[in-house]
This record gives C-alpha cells, structure tokens and sequence, in this order.
C-alpha cells in the first residue's frame, strides 16, 4: 500500500472511531438513526400515501438511507478540515486526503445502512433485478460524487465562514421536505416541479423509486445524461473552488 492509501486507511479508521466513541451504543447509531426515523415516518404517513404507492414502506426506507447518506456525508464533509485543525497545525497533511478520508467512513456506513435494505426487502419478498441493482449503484455513485464535490468546495470555506454550518442546517431540513421521500412526486403540481428539481437529490430519489417499485418504468437517456453533464460540472467547479481557497487555509485554523 502506497504512502497515501495508508494514510487515508488511518484518517478513515479514526474518523469512524471517533463519530460513536462517546456514544452509549456506539457503531449501533450508523444503523438506527435512518432506521428510527423510518418508523416515526412509515408510522405516521403510511396510511396517508400508502394506500395509492405500493412498495410504500419500502420507497420510504430507500430514500431515507439515500437521503441520510447525502446529509451526514456533506456535513462531515463541512467539518472535514476544521475537526483536523489540531493535526493539520502541527503536522503537513494534504487537505483533499483529510477531506477524502471524512466522506469515505461515510460510506462504509451507507454500505452498512444498505445490508439493513435488503434484509427489509427480503422481509417484503421484494425482489430488484440486477438491472434495478445497476442502476442503483449507479444513482448511489452520483450521490458520492456530490457529497465529495461538495465537501472539496466546502470545507475550506467553513474555516473562512462559519455562519455555513448554520446555513447548510437550514437548507438540508428544507431539501428534505422538498424532496420526494414522504410523499410521492405525483402529489406536487407539474408547474411547481422545476422548483422541486433544484435539489440535486431529487432527481436521484425519483429515479431510484421509479426503477426499483414502478413496473413498466422506461429509462430516459437524455434526461440522465443532462444529470450528469451538470452534475460533473459541478463537481470540476467545486475543484475550482478547493484550489482557490485551500492554498491559504492553514493560516486561518
């Protein structure tokens, strides 16, 4: 293993230990949190959108742990460089492993998170085609790359401007609710769509509903691709942004 993959192995370890460490239940939480807020949700709303969306309960989990992995991976991302200010004073680290590192313990939790899935979908005798599983990790990939573009972008920033904690508090509470993850995207009125769709997580949650719980769900190349593009874009501003921001960083922690 190289120098740099190791030291991402032991920013990733640490970063894992120390999320639950004073916790009572420890590496229980990465599991219960998204699987308590299923049942407080499922449990108050599944009569209301149930009755019409079969797979109900299940679209919900799906999009809750979706959902959970865009949340805490962003907001780690945020605190990425600030939780490591004690180190990165006293020792030369690059800052994209330090802000690396912190997305990819968020993922070993998401993969954890997805083993409870597919227990739940055993549970429902669900069964996803390996096409349905394609795509999935396809849309599960492209939450990964925002996480980390945004993180990239991000953290840095948050050393220079610490209202951005507060902000992205806000905005992540309204992008929930301004997603289709409670209710289906059918209820919301065509015109108000667009509005619905500047949450970058919205088209990942209808698409990711849409091929594993709707029958005769035809993919759209154009739509995905036009996703994508933007979605790349994205992800090169928010280098643009790293590099402008982290070459001076050090003398603001």
């Amino acid at each position: 293993m190289t120098q740099t993959g190791a030291l991402i192995k032991q920013l990733v370890k640490t970063d894992f230990k120390l999320r639950y460490n004073s916790s009572v239940l420890g590496y229980a939480w990465s599991l219960l949190k998204p699987l308590l807020i299923f049942t407080i949700l499922n449990f108050v709303f599944s009569k209301i959108f149930g009755v019409e969306n079969p797979n109900y309960s299940l679209r919900l989990l799906t999009s809750i742990i979706l959902w959970t992995f865009f949340s805490e991976g962003t907001t780690t991302g945020l605190h990425s460089i600030m939780n490591k200010a004690g180190i990165l004073t006293k020792i030369k680290l690059p800052l994209w492993i330090v802000v690396f590192s912190s997305t990819i313990h968020i993922v070993i939790t998401f993969v954890l998170n997805l083993i409870i899935l597919g227990l739940f979908f055993v549970l429902y005798s669900f069964v996803p085609t390996l096409e349905d599983f394609l795509f999935f990790t396809i849309y599960s990939f492209c939450i990964y790359i925002i996480i980390l573009g945004f993180s990239l972008a991000a953290a840095p920033l948050y050393v220079k401007y610490r209202d951005l904690h507060q902000i992205w508090e806000v905005l992540l509470l309204g992008g929930f609710y301004a997603a289709p993850i409670i209710y289906p995207m059918q209820l919301i009125p065509t015109e108000f769509h667009w509005l619905l769709q500047i949450n970058p997580m919205t088209f990942i949650l209808q698409h990711v509903q849409a091929v594993l719980f709707v029958d005769d769900f035809k993919f759209s190349i154009v739509p995905n691709f036009i996703y994508f593009g933007v979605l790349l874009l994205g992800f090169l501003t928010c280098i643009v942004i790293y590099r402008k921001y982290s070459q001076t960083i050090l003398e603001e922690l």
